[in-house]
């Protein structure tokens, strides 16, 4: 499964993309965003193989999960993006994308979340996508923004922490032109 933007191209990750993903989980600046704990660079490459392992998981049980973000020609992840499924919650689905420090404010966030938000309404039977953020990432936010997501206040339901809580119900999403 691979789904092509003018820029970008998200793919299934796999074990091939274990240093890509572990290079963006020891950045720090990446890591105040996620919500994970301070790592080394082993631990950040022990994370990256269960993120990877878990994505795969999601895909084959629920049919969604991260996906690997690399440029369009590109061999090397910059970074992930897709729609993780909510435990508990089969009518909704949570857009989720971190990229690596050197590749913020190019567009590329919201490029990949777009895509990811369109492959998920197309193709599967959901009810409506959520976003999530500290309120302090205004780069998320404004992402969520540009893709028409409503902000709906702070939840502290999901990863325990008070974030953001964006939504798109699938009546309101139009796909990008």
């Amino acid at each position: 499964m691979e789904i092509e933007t003018a820029r970008l191209v998200l793919r299934r990750l796999d074990t091939g993309d274990v240093e890509a993903m572990a290079a963006l989980f020891a950045e720090s600046e990446v890591r105040r965003h996620l919500a994970v704990s301070p790592m080394d660079a082993y631990e950040a490459r022990d994370f990256a193989v269960q993120f990877i392992r878990e994505s795969r998981t999601e895909f084959r049980d629920a049919g969604s999960g991260a996906m690997a973000v690399q440029p369009l020609g590109g061999v090397v992840a910059i970074g992930y993006c897709g729609l993780r499924p909510l435990p508990g919650e089969s009518e909704r689905l949570e857009l989720m994308y971190s990229l690596q420090l050197r590749f913020w404010g190019l567009g590329l966030a919201t490029e990949a979340a777009r895509a990811a938000l369109d492959w998920g309404f197309e193709t599967m039977a959901v009810e409506e996508v959520i976003g999530l953020c500290r309120p302090d990432n205004a780069a998320s936010v404004r992402v969520m923004e540009k893709l028409a997501m409503a902000f709906s206040g702070l939840t502290d339901r999901y990863y325990g922490d008070r974030l953001c809580l964006f939504r798109m119900p699938r009546y309101l999403w139009r796909p990008a032109p």
